[in-house]
C-alpha cells in the first residue's frame, strides 16, 4: 500500500475516533439562560421544576437530555445571582450506567488535582477534582456506593476555574 492512501486511512480513522464537539460545549461562563437554551443544542429547555435545585449556591434554570456516546445523560445548567452560567452538571439517567459514564468521564481527564474517598458505614462516596487552566474549568467526580443496597449514584460538575482555584468556593 502505498504512503498516501496509508495517510488517508489513517486519517479518516482519527476522524471517526475523534469525538465531536458538544453543542453544550459551545456555552461559556456568564452566557444567560436564553443564550445557553440558544447554544446548548436540540432540546435544551428552561428548568420547570417547582424545587428550587441548587449547587454551591447556583440556581439551576435549564436542562437538556441528550446522548454522551451511547449513555443518556442529562446536562442541568445552574446560574449565580447575576443571571450568568456558572455551574454545569452531567448525570446518567440511568445509575446502572455509573461505571461506563465514570469511566467515560475520568478516561480524559488524567491525574486529579485533589481526591477524596470518605466511607460513611455501608455508603462510600468518592469525589476527584480536576482542573484545566487553558480551558478555565474545573471538574468535579463524585460517585456514591451503598454496598447494602447496590445503589450507585453519579455525576460530574463542570465549573469555572476561578482565581487560580478549582471551583467556585473560595
Amino acid at each position: 500500500m502505498n504512503k498516501t492512501i496509508a495517510l488517508a486511512f489513517a486519517s479518516a480513522a482519527m476522524l471517526v475516533a475523534a469525538p465531536a464537539q458538544a453543542d453544550w460545549e459551545k456555552t461559556r461562563w456568564g452566557d444567560s439562560v436564553e443564550t445557553v437554551i440558544a447554544k446548548a443544542g436540540p432540546g435544551t429547555e428552561p428548568f420547570a421544576g417547582t424545587e428550587k435545585q441548587r449547587v454551591f449556591d447556583q440556581d439551576q434554570r435549564a436542562k437538556r437530555r441528550g446522548k454522551l456516546d451511547e449513555l443518556d445523560v442529562e446536562w442541568q445548567f445552574f446560574f449565580d445571582k447575576n443571571g450568568g452560567l456558572s455551574v454545569i452538571k452531567m448525570i446518567p439517567q440511568d445509575y446502572s450506567n455509573c461505571p461506563a459514564f465514570l469511566a467515560k468521564v475520568r478516561g480524559p481527564l488524567g491525574t486529579p488535582v485533589d481526591g477524596k474517598v470518605t466511607d460513611l458505614g455501608t455508603l462510600q462516596l468518592k469525589s476527584d477534582m480536576f482542573a484545566d487552566k487553558k480551558k478555565n474549568l474545573a471538574m468535579l467526580v463524585l460517585s456514591a456506593v451503598n454496598s447494602k443496597t447496590s445503589l450507585t449514584l453519579c455525576h460530574i460538575t463542570y465549573q469555572s476555574y476561578g482565581n487560580g482555584k478549582p471551583g467556585l468556593r473560595n
